[in-house]
């Protein structure tokens, strides 16, 4: 009964905060992708698209793993008597 009430009053504290904040602005015009898919085009006739991608990955999924791997040093050394 208690937990529910703190929970009650934390989720309440919670919505006030965000509905303060302003909502997003609706777009009312149809959304035009012609320029952004003819760069694209243009682009893929120098630099193979699929390589680039999978590059891309590549290099988003090593750079988790070295924050993972920071973020594991980080906590095992937070444990008292672990060097």
């Amino acid at each position: 009964m208690i937990v529910k009430f703190f929970l009650f009053l934390i989720f309440t504290v919670i919505k006030a905060i965000l509905s303060a904040l302003p909502a997003f602005p609706t777009i009312s015009a149809p959304v035009d992708f012609t320029y952004l898919t003819q760069g694209l085009r243009l682009v893929n006739q120098f630099v193979n698209l699929k390589v680039v991608g999978s590059l891309l990955i590549t290099f988003l999924l090593v750079k988790f793993i070295f924050f993972l791997w920071s973020f594991i040093n980080w906590l095992l050394h937070k444990i008292p008597g672990v060097s």
